[in-house]
């Protein structure tokens, strides 16, 4: 076969409507042809793979004789004229002693048009028969051209409409292969049911959810135990199961059962039923949409378990924690202790001087050793100097009273002065002295200033300890934004400094290097822990023989 005709096999394969019987259209333009052209006999062919064939017949032939007659067709096809016209068929030797020519109808004149495609492809012929010798007028020639386009033109249109129908069957077919994998292959089991409650499907993960075969699906709505109560583990009314529910119309959602395997493993499900029904609102059945729970409910158990036991361990941590928490404030307000006897005598040295001026002046008074307003005068300094008794004891006692924290944004240099202030007493009896440096800006911070104070106070009462007779501890606060915004408070001393094999055990709780009776071993391991309450740290570089250099820092 020529690659031109096997071209023109594919084109007419496109073609499929030309397969089907002979139809009115191509009829109607056959009676046009005859009619224009004043033939009795007007014929439509379509050339196929391996013969012609019919699509329309005018002029009341024979089924004997049309098969004949679709040699007309066949010689318009071959002419390769636009218009075929053989006045007399006699003169053609192929048609000469044609049946159709020797006999009835008796054929002497055959005018025609070949149909080509878009792409020229031959599909066939229009041809009209005559009994008498004639030719054809120009206005039959125009009128048998434009019929062979309509022809051709009601084939084209045929084939869009056959072919839309093949691609709208070919997408139903694959829709519905979808939903048959949809089906076949979701974790989800499905189950449907018609209105008599006959099992209709029963997919793969239904199947493995009851524990049954195919085989079986017929009696599942019958067995009690793949019908079970959660709470009874007893057998669910059949008139409460989701199927049942659902074919009396009504939809259920979310509902759960058991199911017993043949194993005796009890299976949790839970699913959706709702009734099916029809385009025209008439009942179909109804569907149930299963998903086995087992596996997660027992996962939630394994969960609800953990967190019971997390829940535990979180109490036990939390009263450990206040356990801490009590043992700590417990190892401050001892160190608070600690340093109010440090500052006993100096406090005491303190209060002296200002109970002798009140003794004396009381004396006098008492003794009407001055009057008027000599006595007034002395009144005034007793009341002065009972004022600053007051104010020693009242430092005294808010710095050694246990207290919760309770923090607030507040100047630096307040908390720090009070420092100073509450230490001169203890730094004058070894002529010592306290240097401030401070900013003179505020500096503040979210900081518990009698905590913070605490720390200070710990750590510059090591400070006078560790210096000589006469030295100088110098306490400098500042802003620095190295690693982060942050207040340095420096304190520094010129004294012994500390040894390298003692550095790291320094804020280890009752650690101490002086002799027993003079230290509890809580002032560094206290300051140390207030710090890092208020997020803090604290860094202590020391050198022997040259002194010692405490960094706070607190955060901004």
């Amino acid at each position: 076969m020529s690659p031109a005709e096997s071209t023109r096999l594919q084109v007419l394969r496109r073609y499929a409507a030309l397969d089907n019987p002979t139809e009115q259209e191509f009829d109607d333009l056959a009676t046009l042809a005859s009619n224009l052209c004043q033939a009795p006999v007007a014929l439509v062919s379509r050339v196929e793979q391996d013969q012609q064939r019919l699509l329309a017949c005018i002029g009341g032939l024979t089924a004997e004789q049309r098969g004949p007659s679709l040699a007309f067709c066949e010689q318009t096809l071959l002419s390769g004229r636009e218009v075929f016209v053989l006045q007399d068929v006699r003169q053609e030797p192929f048609l000469a002693t044609h049946p159709l020519v020797l006999g009835e109808p008796y054929v002497r004149a055959c005018f025609g048009v070949p149909l080509f495609d878009a792409e020229g492809t031959a599909l066939g012929a229009l041809c009209v028969l005559m009994p008498e010798v004639r030719g054809a007028t120009p206005l039959q020639e125009q009128a048998l051209r434009t019929l062979g386009r309509q022809v051709v033109a009601q084939i084209e249109l045929r084939r869009r409409v056959a072919a839309a129908a093949r691609s709208s069957l070919e997408r139903d077919q694959e829709r519905q292969e979808m939903l048959d994998a949809l089906i076949q292959q979701t974790g989800d089991g499905v189950l449907v049911v018609d209105t008599q409650g006959r099992m209709q499907l029963l997919n793969p993960a239904a199947q493995e959810q009851f524990g049954v075969s195919e085989a079986d699906a017929s009696m599942l709505l019958m067995k009690p135990e793949a019908w079970l109560s959660l709470e009874t583990q007893k057998p669910i009314e059949r008139r409460h199961r989701p199927l049942e529910r659902a074919l009396r119309g009504e939809v259920v959602r979310g509902i759960g059962w058991g199911v017993r395997h043949a194993s005796g493993a009890l299976h949790v499900l839970t699913g959706t039923a709702s009734p099916l029904t029809r385009a025209d609102g008439s009942r179909w059945g109804a569907v149930l949409i299963t998903r086995d729970e087992t596996e997660r409910m027992r996962a939630d158990m394994e969960l609800r378990a953990l967190a019971a036991s997390l829940k535990e361990a979180n109490q036990k941590l939390e009263s450990e924690m206040a356990a801490r928490v009590a043992a700590l404030e417990q190892l401050r307000h001892a160190d608070r202790l600690s340093t109010v006897g440090k500052l006993g005598s100096g406090i005491a040295h303190e209060l002296g001087t200002p109970m002798a001026v009140i003794s004396g002046h009381a004396a006098m008074i008492a003794d009407a050793e001055v009057e008027g307003e000599a006595a007034r005068q002395s009144a005034r300094t007793i009341i002065l100097q009972a004022d600053r008794m007051a104010r020693i004891i009242r430092q005294l006692l808010d710095f050694s009273r246990r207290r919760q924290p309770q923090k607030s944004e507040v100047d630096l240099r307040a908390v720090l002065k009070q420092v100073t202030t509450l230490l001169a007493p203890l730094s004058g009896r070894r002529m010592q002295r306290i240097d401030f440096e401070e900013p003179s800006e505020p500096l503040r911070a979210q900081v518990d200033p009698a905590q913070l104070q605490q720390a200070l106070t710990n750590l510059v009462v090591n400070a006078l300890q560790a210096s000589p007779d006469k030295g100088t501890v110098t306490l400098k606060l500042s802003a620095t934004e190295t690693p982060k915004p942050c207040a340095l408070i420096e304190v520094i001393d010129r004294g012994s400094g500390i040894d390298p094999a003692n550095l790291q055990k320094i804020f280890e709780p009752f650690f101490t290097t002086k002799p027993v009776g003079e230290g509890t071993g809580l002032g560094l391991p206290v300051s140390m822990e207030i710090v890092r309450e208020h997020g803090g740290w604290l860094d202590v570089q020391s050198t022997p023989g040259q002194g010692t250099h405490f960094s706070l820092f607190l955060p901004l």
